[in-house]
């Protein structure tokens, strides 16, 4: 089961929610969330408990006399699971006997870097941005934080960020209506956003690249090309020559499904 790490974003369902951990096994910490901007404390000998579903949660913790954090992005499932990862190739992989915590690492970086690369979630998530009102136009594109603004689904709140209430509503599913802001006042927003079902290439290709992240690297390391007797061969290698993975049927399932993205980050 997921275990929480100072600094870290951990990626969890609600069927795993009850059995979250804190390294270093901490008797108390402290939750908020963002589903409803509520805070609480969590007796970590109890299983953790969600208040709404798609949320974030931000765990703090003591650590020697300082207080850390982790944040942990509460969806309703995975794009697959661990056996999942585990059966693909059998033959070949070989994974039966890989560890929960090292599958869970390989799922959870194949998911980080598909959503990267496609800019856009694909199972809803719950996230915050900051919108404002800066011209007589009605719609605004949101800047998210720790996400990207594509198939936005609801606002969950907004407020101005030097209080009081704020008015925005869904334009499209890439912009907010903020006709009823006013004028160079921004807010913050807790937005859902995310598709509502994710497609079954993708939840192919996080199993495919969460396996391959398992197995022991089978080329030089660090090269691009190798000779051979009958010429050259050439890697598929991740961030080389525009290849999102090493995984050319990952690749393809990320140009297919992939949004563009509008801002300069």
């Amino acid at each position: 089961m997921p275990t929480l790490k100072a600094n870290t974003l951990t990626r969890v369902d609600v069927s795993e929610l009850g059995g979250v951990t804190i390294d270093g096994g901490p008797a108390t910490a402290a939750l908020s969330f963002l589903s409803d901007g509520s805070t609480s404390e969590w007796d970590t000998s109890q299983p953790l408990t969600a208040k709404a579903c798609p949320d974030r949660i931000e765990v703090s913790w003591e650590v020697s006399g300082v207080t850390v954090s982790a944040a942990i992005d509460l969806v309703a499932a995975q794009y697959c699971t661990l056996d999942d990862v585990r059966a693909y190739r059998e033959t070949a992989y070989q994974l039966a006997d890989a560890t929960a915590e090292a599958v869970e690492g390989a799922r959870a970086k194949a998911t980080e870097v598909i959503e990267r690369e496609c800019h856009r979630f694909f199972v809803p998530v719950l996230r915050e941005a900051i919108v404002e009102r800066t011209n007589c136009s009605a719609a605004r594109y949101p800047f998210v934080m720790d996400g990207y603004p594509h198939d936005l689904r609801r606002v969950a709140s907004c407020e101005y960020v030097d209080g009081g209430e704020a008015v925005a509503s869904l334009s499209s599913d890439e912009t907010l209506d903020v006709s009823a802001m006013e004028f160079h006042r921004p807010a913050r927003a807790v937005l859902e956003l995310g598709c509502a079902h994710a497609p079954s290439e993708v939840r192919d290709a996080v199993v495919a690249l969460a396996a391959w992240y398992l197995m022991p690297n089978a080329g030089p390391d660090n090269a691009i090309s190798e000779s051979v007797d009958s010429g050259v061969l050439r890697y598929v290698v991740g961030g080389v020559s525009g290849a999102a993975t090493s995984l050319p049927a990952v690749n393809a399932a990320i140009g297919r499904y992939g949004a563009r993205e509008w801002f300069v980050r």
